[in-house]
């Protein structure tokens, strides 16, 4: 599919990730980030909602391309959220390609990211064949809604996607094969594989360029509030 692209080390935080390191192979993915008090660790006092990426397809992607779109959106939020659930490492190992899979490679290293709650939107906005309509190329953007919370343990709550409206986009590829997936299943007639993922651009024109490209499909209104807490037990 080309050269290979650049990945984010983390998707979650959306306005952190635009000045987190560039990890040149692997996937795209959420892992726990520190924030400017301390990455709490005890049990929190106030339990809140598990952290959880939303995801779904703009109305203005034609049907035709629209199940490809909701496979790359889907897969990409599950990739975020494998970074710190295991579960979710697991689920997605079957719906990417092995050059994927080597951020997800050790699952032993994986933790579940307890004291952290919110998320953020993975939203398809746009999917273009290739390859005679075996392959398509399927633009992400990811809003910072509700955003990602740090749970502290007196039950005080940190943002960490920042306010305001942020967002940037992904370029994903998403191809039909019976090749293997990053959990070596194939199969005997071609399903979908995410096989390529990456920040679509790097510089300062580009950024620019998608924050307006996103902004035209950006939620209306962007809601930036942490869930309810959970009811005591």
């Amino acid at each position: 599919m080309g050269a290979r692209r650049v990945f984010h080390t983390k998707l979650l935080g959306a306005a952190a990730a635009a000045g987190i390191i560039i990890a040149a192979v692997g996937g795209c993915g959420a892992g726990q980030q520190d924030s400017p008090g301390g990455t709490p660790t005890a049990s929190p006092s106030v339990r809140y909602p598990a952290l959880h990426n939303g995801w779904d397809v703009s109305s203005a992607i034609p049907q035709a391309e629209a199940e490809a779109a909701r496979f790359a959106a889907e897969t990409t939020a599950m990739l975020a959220q494998g970074r710190s659930d295991i579960g979710a490492a697991r689920a997605v190992r079957s719906r990417i390609a092995p050059r994927l899979d080597e951020w997800l490679s050790d699952l032993s290293t994986i933790r579940q990211t307890r004291n952290h709650t919110g998320g953020e939107l993975f939203r398809a906005v746009s999917a273009t064949p290739m390859g005679g309509g075996s392959a398509h190329n399927v633009t992400i953007c990811i809003y910072p809604t509700p955003g990602e919370y740090a749970v502290f343990p007196d039950g005080e709550l940190e943002g960490l996607s920042g306010t305001g409206a942020f967002w940037f986009a992904f370029d994903s590829t998403v191809q039909l094969t019976t090749g293997p997936a990053a959990d070596g299943s194939t199969s005997e007639t071609p399903r979908r594989l995410l096989v390529d993922s990456g920040r679509a651009g790097s510089s300062a024109q580009e950024r620019a360029d998608q924050q307006a490209h996103c902004e035209k499909y950006a939620p209306d209104p962007l809601v930036q509030h942490p869930p309810a807490p959970l009811s005591p037990r």
